[in-house]
């Protein structure tokens, strides 16, 4: 979902936004058991997500608000609170799942 929200906003893979949340990714959670399956969860359920999104009409939306909180996720990560990240993230995550699957089951009933 990161990556598709930066793709979205025209950044390289390499932009400021994606390197925090990868180091986020690598030198926290991976450290901790939870962490692990967090991770394993995302990668499990992001690519259905994210092409939810992308078949969603309300794509930009969707992603400018992703983008929107990841921004605000990489402000907390740089002050140091990682613990706060995780939680918010996956809200993130659920909340654009939702999101995704209310326009595709909106659009299967029409």
């Amino acid at each position: 979902m990161t990556t598709a929200c930066c793709g979205y906003k025209g950044l390289p893979d390499d932009c400021e936004e994606l390197t925090v949340m990868r180091a986020f990714r690598d030198n926290y959670l991976s450290k901790t058991p939870v962490g692990r399956r967090c991770i394993q969860i995302y990668y499990e359920e992001a690519p259905r997500i994210v092409n939810q999104i992308e078949k969603s009409p309300f794509r930009d939306k969707i992603l400018e608000e992703i983008y929107q909180e990841v921004c605000e996720l990489k402000k907390i990560i740089e002050k140091g609170k990682n613990e706060d990240v995780l939680s918010r993230y996956l809200l993130l995550m659920m909340q654009a799942d939702e999101k995704s699957r209310e326009t595709q089951e909106k659009r299967n009933n029409d």
